[in-house]
């Protein structure tokens, strides 16, 4: 499942405001509207497993980082 606050402390972490994100995104040839980010940001939507690529991307993680991996039972 997609970490919405793991998403927004890289991207303070990085001084990054979300215009700069969008624009990131954008520059590696994958744009996405300032809406769409933040509705990821707020947990309202999971983004697509090419959108995890992405940011990870930019943020320089590995996808795993964006995500909350449920404990094994």
């Amino acid at each position: 499942m997609f970490d919405a606050k793991q998403m927004r402390t890289l991207r303070e972490r990085r001084n990054m405001t979300v215009m700069e994100l969008a624009v990131a995104l954008s520059n590696i040839g994958h744009p996405r509207s300032l809406p769409t980010i933040r509705t990821w940001e707020k947990g309202k939507v999971q983004p697509r497993a090419d959108d995890l690529i992405a940011l990870a991307q930019v943020f320089g993680v590995k996808v795993l980082t964006l995500l909350i991996l449920a404990p094994e039972t």
